[in-house]
């Protein structure tokens, strides 16, 4: 078998994986009754983080950052190398990392951090894209911009 065959099959397969993990993880989304993705928190919400060590969310000072941190994180979850994109989700990417200004994942975490798991904090801006949203700390700390995903609603 050629290079170029090989690496189509093997591209196929993390395709498949991909696409299998991806339905898992929404599975297990759509279980979670109190997740912003099936509630859809709005603007003026509190809510609570959710950040896991095997799901970090993580804050940044900008949507752009966030939008690429987020964005590249969620494509590690899948088991997605970076280097074996193609396609839209390689033009994605690096739209989301031209548009934040930044080289790689760790220039861009040099300005981010992660979140922690369970801090109350109120939507204040959420586009419509869904990706990300800006949140303000309860506890009165600064607005950062932060996975949409990783938000659950209190008390529903």
């Amino acid at each position: 078998m050629d290079v170029e065959a090989r690496d189509k099959k093997g591209f196929r397969y993390i395709a498949l994986a991909f696409t299998f993990t991806f339905s898992l993880y929404n599975a297990a989304y759509a279980d979670n009754e109190t997740s912003c993705r099936v509630t859809r928190c709005s603007v003026g919400q509190t809510v609570m983080t959710y950040s896991m060590q095997s799901d970090q969310a993580v804050g940044c000072p900008t949507m752009a950052l966030a939008r690429y941190t987020s964005y590249y994180l969620g494509m590690l979850s899948f088991g997605t190398n970076e280097k074996l994109l193609q396609g839209e989700a390689k033009s994605k990417l690096q739209s989301f990392r031209d548009s934040a200004g930044v080289d790689s994942f760790e220039e861009a975490m040099q300005g981010c951090w992660k979140v922690a798991h369970r801090m109350r904090v109120t939507i204040v801006q959420h586009p419509e894209d869904l990706l990300v949203a800006k949140v303000a700390p309860v506890s009165g700390r600064p607005a950062f911009w932060m996975s949409y995903s990783h938000l659950d609603a209190i008390g529903k």
